[in-house]
């Protein structure tokens, strides 16, 4: 996580937030239920794999701001499921979680340091003795992040292995919202 300047090509930049979902950070529960510590003050969303929406996170979300943990269980667990927890059943395995901080008296680094402090995911098996969590500071690295817009799009998305995961959602596409 680090604050939005790549100096690179984008589509849509903001200087004025601290933008960790410009790579959205992918939860696989395959391996049973994993715990999110979402920091406080920030906004997000959970989708899942066909980019559904499963639960709001941070101020619209359970936490209302506040910052807590959110149990992933994976479809049809039927394990226990302990107290504590805002609980997300997504219908997927592989879901997106997306957050952003906010600019405080007009620096990021508040916010980047809360998330660098508070924001863990990890297994429920290791609630007990939760690991650290790595960041990388990608601050000032040019990267470009407009897609080719020719065929090469498909050759690189070839050449990455994501050729496989262009399946056709079995869900209906209409969809009831309540």
């Amino acid at each position: 996580m680090f604050p939005y300047n790549l100096g690179g090509f984008e589509l849509s930049g903001f200087g004025e937030i601290v933008c960790p979902e410009r790579y959205n950070i992918w939860l696989d529960t395959h391996k049973g239920p994993l715990v999110v510590e979402l920091p406080p003050k920030v906004l997000g969303i959970i989708d899942d794999f066909w980019n559904h929406w499963v639960a709001d996170a941070g101020i619209t979300g359970a936490d209302k701001g506040q910052g807590g943990k959110y149990l992933m269980l994976p479809p049809g667990y039927t394990g226990e499921v302990p107290q504590g927890y805002f609980i997300v059943k997504p219908s997927t395995h592989g879901n997106w979680l997306m957050f952003r901080g906010y600019l405080v008296d007009g620096s990021t680094k508040p916010a980047v340091e809360t998330i660098k402090k508070t924001f863990r995911i990890y297994q429920l098996a290791d609630a007990a003795n939760p690991p650290g969590m790595k960041f990388a500071d990608a601050s000032g690295v040019p990267a470009s992040l407009v897609f080719p817009t020719d065929y090469s799009f498909w050759n690189q998305h070839h050449a990455q292995g994501l050729a496989a995961l262009h399946r056709i959602d079995p869900r209906p596409q209409v969809r009831r919202e309540c």
